[in-house]
């Protein structure tokens, strides 16, 4: 029995292996499988069928390319169609492959085959799946779909439940697609043939510059550096070109540009190492010739070649000594001293010119020296000077030679001898009567020995030749003067003696004893006539003209010794009279004319104005105490209208404080005025006093607030409800008021509970508040305290 039972079992085993090994295979179990080639020829056709568009630029490229007629121009291209059909179960696998494209006729663009760029770069199709007996079983509509010469599969898929064995596929359409990407791939392959006999082009033109090229020629190292950068930057730019990859040289190069760029860097690399010594030591070549041509005397020559170094190397000091001393030995010391002084601000000197450096600046500073003293000798002490200076300048650049004290006491000669030729000038044109002339060499000569006291020792001469040209042009002003004087021009002899009288004062000569007379006398009449346009003046009521003539005319009279002239004192006192009596004129004239202002500014209500007319009324009497002007009626004024003024400026200081904000004080001073408008009986003045509640309603609204929450503290809840509502009417915020209509609802709620607990509070509240929404915290306010009291 248990032997029967284990052979059951191996068998159940078996049954159920073999059924998985049928599972198995029908998982990959292949219903249809097909291969085929085919063909598609590819033509020009006039459509406007975006497809046909990109299909007609191939073949118009390509046919301009080969110089044939488009219409004539064609090709084809070939696949491996590959469907196969496999089972899984119920579902149902379709692999589509397009593959192994490949092209004929005319591909060739220039001599390159386009074959990777011509084939298409999507599929659309339509396909059935029949059955065995022919019927349709499943319908595939494949959008356009992207495919290559790598990969070309489509995988479709379907559900059979009815266990189809055998079928078949079937394309009912297909349609190959050429879209924007095929035609961009098409022009870049295009572009890159183009750019490819172009660098035969360019190639061919960087091989013939090389070969013309002299890199040993140091007049074309310039030109021969730039031309050998702008190749080697064109080899770059070749060698970086799409064209070595996509084109595939090393199969098919037609115009050899992979020999061809070989040549040229390799004649690039010989002939730049030629040119790179002849750059670096362009200086040297340079200068090594230009010895070659000043040893056998060609000057001329020599020098461009010592230029030509300096341009290259603007920092060569041999170059720079040689021009230096060609330029010494031409005289041209100038030239020559600005190129010593260019080779010291060097870094670095080499010591085998060094010595002939500093030989030659030794010439060249000795030069000037001897130039300096020829021109002392010779009195041509500016020149000298000048030359001086030029050897102090230079030797103080030169650290290799010390400036000698000749140079010093060179320039001090010279600075004395332009001393002495000022005063030479000077002393001659005074002799020649041109004093202003003199005076101004004279002038000269004494700032020049303050800026050269080391030279000069002493101005003495230079001043005392001053204060001859000074006492000359003095008596000649006293001897003019007196000639005016004698001719009444009184004015003009005057400035005369006035001018030769500040002479005196700064210069060192021979007084004239007679001068100061001469003034009094010249004076007297001057002041006589001012003190007479004073009088005029006073009488035209130009009181500060007069005071300021008669002023001036009493200074001038004790000036120039005319105190005790008796004619001139009566004219003083005369016009002391004049402006006196005018500025009572005057003073009583203002007086009156305040007194009326004043009596308008009280018609129209103005007492504070009005006060202070009165008052500037008093202080014009009190100004002229002299005049005896009667001040009664601006007494009598000021004292009528205090209680009016008073009472408005109380009202002044009320807003005030209301514009500080000062709300406690307005209030204070408000109630003030209120008892002192009736005390005072001010109404009698024509003014209104206008009651606080109706004041405080024309004030701003915080002023108006403030006084609300008094009332509401005083207990006069219909005056705060009434400001309270004139808030809410003018748009005040009611966030702002929201503690005071707090405060007046409860308040009101309790006042009106207690009259009457079985009021209706909604209708009193809507009495309140008018349905006025900005007083929404005083109806809530109002609403809670009634409920607090039920």
């Amino acid at each position: 029995m248990k032997k029967h039972s284990d052979m059951k079992k191996i068998f159940t085993l078996l049954v159920v292996l073999y059924l998985m090994n049928n599972q198995a295979f029908s998982q990959n179990l292949v219903l249809f499988q097909s291969t085929t080639q085919e063909s598609y020829n590819i033509v020009h056709q006039n459509s406007s069928a975006p497809n046909q568009q990109i299909i007609n630029h191939f073949l118009t490229q390509i046919a301009q390319a080969a110089q044939k007629p488009v219409y004539r121009t064609e090709y084809s291209f070939t696949f491996d169609q590959a469907v196969k059909i496999s089972r899984s179960g119920v579902n149902l696998y379709v692999s589509v492959d397009f593959n192994n494209f490949n092209c004929s006729g005319d591909i060739l663009y220039k001599g390159f085959p386009m074959t990777e760029v011509l084939i298409p770069s999507k599929v659309q199709f339509k396909a059935q799946l029949k059955d065995q007996q022919g019927t349709v079983r499943f319908d595939w509509d494949v959008p356009p779909s992207a495919i290559s010469t790598t990969d070309g599969r489509i995988n479709l898929d379907a559900v059979d439940s009815t266990n189809i064995q055998k079928c078949s596929f079937e394309f009912t359409t297909k349609q190959f697609i050429y879209d924007q990407e095929a035609k961009v791939r098409f022009d870049e392959r295009v572009a890159d043939v183009n750019t490819y006999y172009a660098t035969d082009m360019t190639l061919a033109s960087m091989f013939a510059d090389l070969q013309a090229m002299e890199p040993a020629n140091p007049d074309f190292a310039q030109a021969n550096d730039m031309k050998m950068k702008q190749i080697t930057a064109g080899l770059l730019e070749i060698e970086g070109q799409r064209y070595f990859k996509s084109l595939n040289l090393v199969s098919y190069d037609p115009a050899m540009i992979m020999k061809k760029l070989s040549d040229v860097k390799y004649l690039a690399d010989e002939k730049g190492k030629v040119l790179s010594y002849t750059v670096t030591h362009l200086h040297e070549i340079y200068y090594a010739k230009g010895l070659e041509y000043l040893v056998n005397n060609k000057r001329r020559q020599a020098i461009e070649l010592f230029n030509k170094s300096l341009q290259a190397n603007p920092a060569f000091v041999p170059a720079l000594y040689q021009l230096a001393k060609i330029d010494y030995d031409d005289q041209l010391v100038d030239e020559a001293a600005q190129k010593i002084r260019n080779i010291y601000t060097q870094p670095y000197i080499d010591p085998e010119n060094s010595q002939l450096i500093q030989n030659l600046a030794v010439s060249i500073n000795n030069y000037y020296i001897r130039i300096g003293d020829e021109k002392n000798d010779d009195g041509l002490f500016q020149e000298a000077l000048t030359f001086y200076s030029t050897a102090y300048s230079f030797c103080s650049a030169i650290p290799t030679i010390t400036c000698s004290s000749i140079i010093q006491e060179g320039m001090n000669k010279a600075r004395l001898g332009i001393f002495q030729a000022f005063i030479s000038d000077a002393g001659k044109l005074i002799d020649a009567g041109n004093l202003d002339a003199a005076e101004e060499k004279i002038s000269q000569a004494i700032s020049y020995q303050k800026n050269y006291p080391a030279a000069i020792s002493s101005d003495a001469d230079a001043v005392a030749l001053m204060n001859k040209s000074k006492s000359i042009r003095y008596n000649d002003l006293v001897a003019e003067g007196k000639k005016q004087l004698t001719a009444k021009n009184y004015r003009t002899a005057f400035l005369r003696f006035q001018t030769a009288r500040q002479l005196e004062k700064s210069y060192d000569f021979v007084k004239n004893a007679e001068l100061p007379k001469l003034l009094t006398k010249a004076k007297k009449p001057l002041i006589i006539e001012s003190l007479e346009s004073g009088k005029k003046a006073a009488a035209a009521n130009n009181l500060t003209e007069a005071r300021n003539i008669l002023k001036q005319a009493m200074a001038d009279r004790d000036e120039y010794n005319l105190s005790s002239d008796k004619e001139i004192a009566a004219l003083v006192d005369e016009l002391k009279e004049k402006i006196f009596s005018q500025e009572c004129v005057n003073a009583q004239a203002e007086y009156d004319a305040q007194i009326l202002k004043a009596k308008e500014q009280e018609t129209k209500l103005q007492y504070i104005n009005a006060e202070s007319t009165y008052k500037n009324a008093i202080a014009v009497v009190e100004k002229n105490p002299d005049c005896g002007i009667a001040r009664a009626s601006a007494d009598d004024g000021k004292l009528r209208i205090l209680p009016a003024a008073t009472y408005q400026k109380l009202i002044n200081e009320i807003n005030g404080h209301i514009n500080v904000q000062n709300f406690r004080k307005a209030m204070d001073r408000y109630a003030e005025a209120d008892q002192y408008f009736g005390q005072m009986g001010i109404a009698g003045f024509g003014l209104q006093h206008i009651p606080f509640m109706e004041f405080t309603r024309n004030q701003r609204p915080n002023f108006i607030l403030f006084v609300a929450s008094e009332k509401i503290a005083a207990k006069s809840y219909d005056e705060a409800l009434d400001l309270m509502t004139l808030l809410a009417q003018r748009m005040f915020p009611a966030k702002q008021m929201r503690a005071e209509q707090t405060n007046l609802g409860t308040q009101l709620a309790i006042r009106d509970h207690s009259a009457n607990p079985g009021g209706n509070p909604s209708a009193l509240i809507a009495k309140y508040t008018g349905g006025n929404k900005a007083l929404k915290y005083l109806k809530k306010a109002y609403t809670k305290q009634w409920k607090k009291l039920k």
